[in-house]
């Protein structure tokens, strides 16, 4: 059976302007060139289905999984997963 995750599901980035395209109707006339997936992104957004929190760049720890990191950054990620 398909057990459904608490909601809302925690959604976290560090890209300010794709944060604010998902939660502010009003970049839409400007961003017409979206596809549809921010659309409904946005949707879940105001549902209270999905919220956004803002993590910065340098407490990002999924970025050790989609960029090579310096020996300063892969110490950073390790404490990030508490991998210690």
């Amino acid at each position: 059976m398909y057990r459904f995750p608490n909601l809302p599901l925690r959604i976290y980035a560090d890209n300010q302007g794709a944060q604010a395209l998902a939660r502010n109707p009003e970049f839409h006339a400007k961003a017409k060139h979206i596809q549809l997936s921010v659309h409904f992104q946005r949707e879940k957004i105001e549902n209270g289905q999905v919220e956004l929190i803002h993590v910065a760049t340098e407490e990002q720890a999924a970025d050790g999984l989609t960029r090579p990191l310096g020996v300063a950054k892969s110490k950073k990620w390790i404490e990030l997963l508490n991998l210690q």
